[in-house]
């Protein structure tokens, strides 16, 4: 019992390691299943967000190139200012007279407007009239639309300070096109402007650029670091685009991952917004470690609480289980001494049974009535031998060891012997049966060995008996009785049995057997049977 008791704790513990693993594989299947889904999102919210600041940039230069294009609008729209240039144009001025008059309204609109560094106007055939703060040297590749303001590719430099130049018409209803405004406009604000998205958000950069001949910076903030040859080469991988159009760019600098925004402008100007990626994900990647530790510092939490209630679960059952365990030892060996004691008794029951026939025996004068009485006595002998041997048996009292009760029952026919010699040779296998099938095998060998014990023998009195038992394949058993007795007569060989061959071929057939026999070489008799 006690090995069962130690085999039930092992048991209990392998379930409790299997369910501790069990937990923690859930926790890591839990951590996998959350993990991925929590993290992109997070990602795509970063994304999301860098986008939205992105659109803020663009809004504000469109806002910048919008307001310049109004301010660029006021210089020509008083009414005086256009009846003076359509007189120029009708010849009802001269040129030196309306560059007297024209010339001192210019200077007075770059004066009166810091975000204007220079004007010069047009006739509609491209001829330069007059202007202020900006020289013909400094003309930038000229484009006449005479229906839309344009915004000229190309930049300059006026007083050490970058501007952009609007190419604007000057038109009257009733007259049509009287001339153009070259407007060249300061880029100090838009400079500013693209600096403080950049300040309000750790690593975002900007370059405002226009595709002329080649691609030319205009305004730039955060790609300082690095030269704007580093970035061309990227940009001319997805250029050109259609107005409006917005593209997402994924691109390295100077080993630097970065994640870009590419906007058209207008016709010739196209901004580039971008961001480190490690800035740009840094937030999602702490937030998302931040996650996975809370999750397992949970699961942890979580675990520890399980192990602990499964200890205590399972030393419950351990406590109860000895309990049980204990209760059980009690009563088993309270049956145990019962077994006992009823075997014992049945033993003497028997014992005193051949005690009986014994007496009988000794009074009876007929060989025949003594020869019968003699024979049931060895029949008694051998249940008795059985009971014997289960009380003397220390646990099991279900099944016999055939070896040691057959070497027994041989023993007590030894010891009943007299005026003979025997010479008994035995091989029996190692063979466990149950109680019923013994006493039917212990009846066999006590009739065969003991018909061999009246018959055989030679001149000089020695009795040779062999005595095999043998597990045959399919669980069966084979049990052999050899002599050196004379034979059997011709009767028993035609089907002629004595009582005791009669019952003992009826328990070979009611155990599912036979019994047969052979004279040579030696008297033989063999009994196959289950067991």
């Amino acid at each position: 019992m006690n090995s069962k008791w130690e085999q039930a704790r092992k048991n209990q513990l392998s379930i409790l390691r299997f369910t501790v693993l069990l937990l923690f594989l859930f926790l890591a299947a839990l951590m996998g299943i959350l993990f991925g889904p929590v993290r992109s999102a997070l990602i795509e919210r970063d994304l999301h967000e860098f986008q939205t600041r992105s659109e803020l940039v663009r809004n504000a230069v469109d806002s910048f190139l919008y307001q310049s294009s109004q301010i660029a609008a006021q210089i020509p729209s008083r009414t005086r200012i256009r009846e003076e240039l359509i007189a120029l144009r009708e010849g009802k001025r001269s040129l030196e007279s309306y560059i007297t008059f024209a010339r001192p309204k210019l200077e007075d609109a770059v004066l009166s407007s810091p975000e204007i560094a220079g004007v010069y106007r047009f006739q509609p055939d491209g001829f330069p009239i007059t202007g202020a703060g900006l020289n013909k040297e400094e003309f930038p590749p000229l484009d006449f639309d005479p229906e839309k303001t344009l915004i000229l590719s190309e930049t300059g430099v006026i007083d050490d300070h970058p501007v952009f130049f609007i190419m604007l018409p000057i038109t009257d209803p009733s007259f049509g096109l009287a001339g153009f405004d070259l407007v060249a406009i300061s880029l100090k604000a838009l400079n500013q402007t693209l600096q403080m998205a950049s300040l309000a958000t750790k690593g975002l950069k900007s370059v405002l650029f226009s595709e002329g001949e080649g691609l030319t910076p205009i305004a730039n903030s955060g790609f300082t670091a690095y030269r704007f040859t580093d970035v061309e080469p990227i940009i001319r991988g997805v250029l050109p685009k259609p107005l409006n159009h917005k593209s997402q760019l994924h691109f390295s600098l100077q080993g630097v991952e970065q994640r870009g925004e590419l906007y058209h402008i207008t016709n010739h100007w196209y901004l580039l917004v971008a961001r480190d990626e490690d800035e740009l994900l840094h937030e999602s990647i702490r937030q998302s470690r931040l996650f996975a530790t809370v999750i397992f510092s949970l699961g942890i939490i979580a675990l520890a609480f399980s192990i602990l209630a499964l200890r205590f679960l399972s030393g419950r059952t351990l406590a109860e289980t000895e309990e049980l365990s204990r209760l059980v030892d009690e009563r088993t060996s309270e049956i145990n001494l019962l077994v006992r004691e009823v075997h014992h008794r049945v033993k003497n029951d028997l014992n005193m049974v051949q005690s009986f026939l014994a007496i009988r025996e000794s009074q009876s004068n007929d060989p025949k009535i003594k020869e019968i009485l003699h024979d049931a006595q060895g029949s008694i002998l051998t249940m008795s031998k059985i009971y014997e041997y289960l009380y003397q048996a220390a646990d099991d009292y279900s099944s016999v060891d055939l070896p040691f009760f057959a070497r027994g029952l041989l023993q007590n026919l030894r010891t009943g012997l007299s005026g003979k010699e025997l010479q008994l040779h035995t091989t029996i296998d190692e063979i466990t049966c149950q109680r019923q099938k013994a006493i039917a095998i212990g009846i066999i060998i006590n009739e065969l060995v003991t018909n061999s014990l009246k018959y055989a023998g030679d001149e000089n009195g020695i009795v040779d008996i062999s005595l095999s038992i043998k597990k045959q394949e399919g669980n069966r058993l084979r049990i052999e009785v050899t002599d050196n007795g004379p034979g059997f007569p011709d009767s028993v060989l035609q089907g002629e049995k004595s009582f005791g061959l009669t019952m003992v071929n009826a328990l070979a057939q009611q155990h599912g057997g036979s019994l047969s026999f052979a004279n040579s070489p030696q008297p033989k008799v063999i009994i196959d049977i289950e067991i």
